[in-house]
């Protein structure tokens, strides 16, 4: 959300080098001779960002808002600027909530497992009792 935030290309390189040290966009930030210069060039500054923060971690002092974990909508990375339906908290609780249900089902607890045999060993006993008669 906070590159969206950048409104100029040395917004974008000032929150690049705050989340990572160091720029590695092509060159530092010149203005254009005209808007539409300008506005090209931060429109390539953040989809370079974006594209870093997809592939690489940031830096581990960064601090990152109360505001900006809870509160704010994620943002599409298809596009960059549509908003979403769920905050980072939401979805990482989700996504917690899902690794979880998957773990119970490919491991299973011993005591149910326990149950269903025990279910099984009578349901057997009481076929295999119909049969001698």
């Amino acid at each position: 959300f906070r590159v969206n935030k950048c409104h100029s290309e040395m917004e974008v390189h000032n929150l690049e080098t705050c989340l990572y040290s160091e720029i590695l966009s092509s060159l530092n930030p010149q203005t254009g001779d005209t808007v539409m210069e300008d506005v090209g060039k931060m429109i390539e500054a953040k989809r370079n960002l974006r594209n870093r923060l997809l592939n690489e971690f940031v830096r581990d002092d960064v601090i990152i808002e109360k505001q900006d974990f809870m509160v704010e909508r994620c943002i599409s990375i298809l596009d960059g600027y549509s908003e979403l339906l769920h905050t980072p908290w939401q979805w990482m609780y989700q996504a917690t909530e899902l690794i979880i249900d998957v773990g119970h089902r490919m491991c299973p607890s011993p005591a149910i497992a326990e149950k269903k045999s025990t279910k099984t060993k009578k349901q057997l006993a009481a076929t295999e009792d119909y049969h001698t008669m």
